[in-house]
């Protein structure tokens, strides 16, 4: 969940890469790759994906 003018929103991201306070990502929510600051991010899950 990450903070915006509406308060949060909730996405499901692949993380690509971390960059000092940048996250880039994958967001399937938005179908496009994203970039996240980190100050902004206000809880995070781990999703375990098995083959």
């Amino acid at each position: 969940m990450s903070k915006d003018r509406h308060g949060g929103t909730k996405r499901h991201i692949r993380v690509d890469y971390v960059k000092e306070d940048m996250i880039k990502a994958f967001c399937f929510t938005a179908k496009a790759s994203r970039v996240f600051r980190i100050d902004r991010i206000m809880a995070i899950q781990e999703v375990k994906r098995y083959a």
